[in-house]
């Protein structure tokens, strides 16, 4: 799944990828907490990355026209 160029998942990382059979495993029966911590932490890792890659600067942009001065809005 992903949006263009967006990859989300617990396997998109190539250097910490589950394989499919785990991440069946993990939806029948969680996993240990060790387990489930490193995972947390991994997605932090790859969010850094991503913003690092992606800044906000060039993501978000408000086009909207700034208000004139003494309108109001009602």
């Amino acid at each position: 799944m992903g949006l263009q160029g967006i990859g989300i998942s617990p396997d998109c990382n190539p250097e910490n990828a589950s394989t499919p059979r785990q991440l069946l495993n993990w939806a029948l029966e969680p996993a240990e907490d060790v387990i489930l911590d490193r995972l947390f932490e991994l997605g932090y890792l790859d969010a850094a990355v991503w913003a690092k890659e992606n800044p906000v600067e060039t993501i978000v942009q408000d086009d909207t026209p700034a208000p004139a001065f003494g309108n109001s809005i009602v």
